[in-house]
């Protein structure tokens, strides 16, 4: 039975906003807009390669001056997109409900990272943060569906599932650092 380890958090501050950053992060490839590091620069540069596939180590922390600097809203941004698209044509478009419920879903992890940025307080921070990875568990569970009835593809379902797992994953450590840092 192997037990699961969360991030370790590591602390930095800079005008009062505190940054997260995991030890080892996920370099992620974009297709839309650039997507930078949890540390809010971008992958390759300051980076230094270690074994293992697309994992890198930064030795400096940026600081995130505006919500728009934080890796977790950009990649929301781009899953936004992402599903947007998914639902603009064929059967999966024409099921209003649906597809406005999976719109909302993604939407509301990007507006709830931002939304939590501009609090004043960590803990709120924090607060909103898990409102977000709750988001990214409901299109998951959305795309579970989405397959199911033929709207997306067995491997688009995937791909989209997998993003948002990811995403959820690096939300999970920005909440727990903030949580920690108090």
């Amino acid at each position: 039975m192997g037990t699961t380890s969360r991030p370790r958090c590591i602390r930095s501050r800079s005008k009062g906003r505190r940054v997260k950053r995991s030890k080892r992060r996920r370099v992620e490839e974009s297709k839309g807009p650039t997507v930078q590091g949890a540390s809010g620069r971008v992958p390759g540069r300051g980076c230094t390669r270690v074994p293992g596939p697309g994992l890198c180590t930064t030795a400096s922390v940026q600081p995130a001056r505006r919500f728009e600097d934080l890796w977790i809203w950009q990649a929301a941004r781009v899953l936004v997109v992402e599903i947007y698209r998914d639902f603009r044509s064929g059967t999966g478009a024409k099921d209003f409900g649906f597809r406005d419920q999976v719109r909302r879903a993604a939407t509301s992890v990007m507006s709830n990272v931002a939304e939590g940025f501009e609090r004043s307080a960590d803990a709120d921070f924090a607060r909103f943060l898990d409102f977000a990875k709750a988001s990214c568990a409901e299109v998951r569970s959305l795309y579970y569906a989405a397959e199911d009835l033929g709207y997306v593809s067995p491997a688009r379902a995937e791909e989209v599932r997998s993003s948002s797992r990811r995403l959820s994953a690096a939300i999970a450590s920005l909440a727990c650092y903030l949580r920690q840092s108090k």
